[in-house]
């Protein structure tokens, strides 16, 4: 009798987990389809600017051509609030990096979703070439760029103060906001930056207050930009 029930018992505990199976299966497959589906919607952004036909980004790939600094400089003087958004862009805050992240490997190892989740990545690559293009002509982002050097962190901070050098003067500023960054990475670059402009009283400031930086790398970064060819590039 024990026998047949125990029989009974187990027979039944397998038909559940069979009839389970399906419905597990639904679910993580339902669960995958909304991940994508969450991923494409995340993806999106405004429509890209153009110019004589060509997306910024398509003239950035256009290598050397008559038109392209042209292309450039305007695209990129008529969508700089664009450009310093994009810039902003961190990879370890990124939404669509945070789901692509929870996928499956399998579906990791799609092309497709991987492009999605690189999109906004490249966005601020092509964002940071750009605005390098436009030198002294992204002067007027420059308060935006300066917050970016001050209050972010290495990833997003550094392509700034990168962008913030080659403005030149007006850039200056920006270099200095660098230096109040709690990040040793971010105010190490700035002193880079700020060396080949020391011959700028503001600039020298700032690599002189970093004489007292507590710390011991960034006063030694100091002291190396204080005796930077300024004419090196």
């Amino acid at each position: 009798m024990y026998y047949t029930l125990s029989v009974m018992t187990d027979s039944f505990h397998a038909l559940s987990v069979r009839s389970r199976r399906p419905l597990l299966i639904f679910a993580i497959v339902m669960s995958i389809v909304v991940a994508c589906l969450l991923l494409i919607l995340a993806s999106r952004g405004p429509p890209e600017p153009t110019y004589k036909g060509l997306t910024m980004v398509q003239w950035v790939l256009a290598g050397p051509t008559p038109f392209q600094q042209e292309a450039i400089v305007i695209l990129g003087t008529n969508n700089l609030q664009l450009l310093v958004r994009r810039l902003q862009h961190d990879p370890t805050k990124d939404r669509v990096f945070v789901l692509y992240s929870r996928l499956p490997a399998r579906l990791q190892s799609v092309k497709f979703l991987q492009a999605l989740c690189a999109k906004k990545f490249w966005k601020a690559r092509y964002a940071e070439v750009v605005l390098h293009r436009l030198g002294p002509r992204a002067a007027p982002a420059v308060p935006e760029l300066a917050e970016l050097a001050r209050g972010t962190g290495q990833p997003v901070a550094s392509p700034a103060l990168g962008v913030l050098h080659d403005i030149g003067e007006p850039g200056i500023p920006g270099l200095v906001a660098g230096m109040s960054n709690t990040n040793q990475s971010v105010r190490l670059t700035a002193l880079f930056y700020l060396g080949k402009h020391r011959n700028f009283p503001a600039a020298w400031h700032a690599i002189t207050n970093a004489f007292a930086d507590p710390d011991p790398k960034v006063r030694d970064a100091a002291d190396i930009a204080s005796r930077t060819n300024d004419e090196a590039k």
